[in-house]
């Protein structure tokens, strides 16, 4: 699950202009003016995505992944 939540997001150039775009696949998140910034919301989305992953696995999200269905 790691590899695609840090596969997701993405650093462009933001149009024609000095400033970089964060996206979630197609949609923009943030404008920065440096890539630094950008990468650093990056950094910060993925550590919070996978603290919600950690923190849903420990309440038992797992039944949420087999949509409630419980197997064997």
């Amino acid at each position: 699950m790691a590899q695609t939540i840090l596969g997701r997001f993405t650093v462009k150039k933001y149009g024609d202009s000095r400033f970089h775009g964060l996206y979630d696949g197609d949609t923009l998140v943030c404008v920065t003016v440096y890539k630094k910034g950008a990468k650093e919301v990056e950094r910060r989305l993925i550590g919070y995505e996978l603290a919600l992953l950690s923190i849903s696995k420990e309440l038992g999200g797992e039944e949420e992944e087999t949509h409630g269905l419980k197997t064997g």
